[in-house]
């Protein structure tokens, strides 16, 4: 389902029902960075699953938290979807925790071509379904906590990069943590004001 949002368009995340197959204790020792990447299309219902299981919202009484722990409950970061084989067009999109959709910021025929130029993975075998970005605003983080934020802003990161590493490899996706890529450049591709919001994770995510 497709609607209007101040992006262009909202794709609502598609079924709620998911079922790990192995238990969790196997799943903390199964899991690996993997890098090789097969031509088989990821649906949206994939991507949804990975989302909400890694960083959905959770009502508790009258609030909403999320999968992930969050410094004072703000809850800073945002995922942006780089699509590249999946069942949404390629481009870019993006996903905060509190909403059901994900938001459609452009297409992109040729997002390919840019993201090798911008993300190093000259040890990647195939080409990912998606990469994912994860950035954190930290403009209300540090007004809270001054300096000490940027802190608690790496540590959250390194909470939803984890849920998201566990939740491919129930999934059985192949997934692989990449640290190096041109700030400012992939900034600009994924539209974020570079001032404000930073991308401190990045995630090539494809099927086996």
């Amino acid at each position: 389902m497709v609607l209007e949002s101040h992006f262009g368009q909202k794709i609502k995340l598609l079924s709620k029902k998911f079922i790990f197959p192995i238990n969790f204790s196997k799943l903390l020792f199964r899991r690996r960075s993997r890098r090789i990447f097969s031509e088989k299309l990821i649906s949206l219902k994939d991507i949804s699953h990975l989302l909400r299981l890694s960083y959905g919202k959770v009502k508790i009484g009258e609030n909403y938290f999320s999968t992930v722990p969050s410094a004072g409950a703000i809850y800073p970061l945002h995922i942006y979807i780089l699509s590249l084989n999946t069942e949404l067009e390629n481009g870019i999109y993006h996903y905060y925790f509190t909403n059901d959709w994900v938001d459609k910021i452009k297409t992109d025929s040729n997002l390919w071509q840019k993201i090798k130029e911008l993300v190093y993975g000259s040890n990647l075998e195939g080409i990912p379904n998606f990469y994912l970005c994860i950035t954190v605003d930290f403009e209300e983080l540090t007004a809270k906590y001054g300096e000490r934020g940027y802190r608690f802003a790496l540590i959250e990161g390194g909470h939803l990069g984890q849920n998201i590493m566990l939740v491919a490899e129930s999934m059985n996706l192949n997934i692989v943590g990449l640290g190096g890529y041109y700030d400012k450049a992939l900034a600009k591709l994924i539209n974020i004001n570079y001032q404000n919001e930073k991308i401190i994770y990045v995630m090539a995510v494809g099927k086996i």
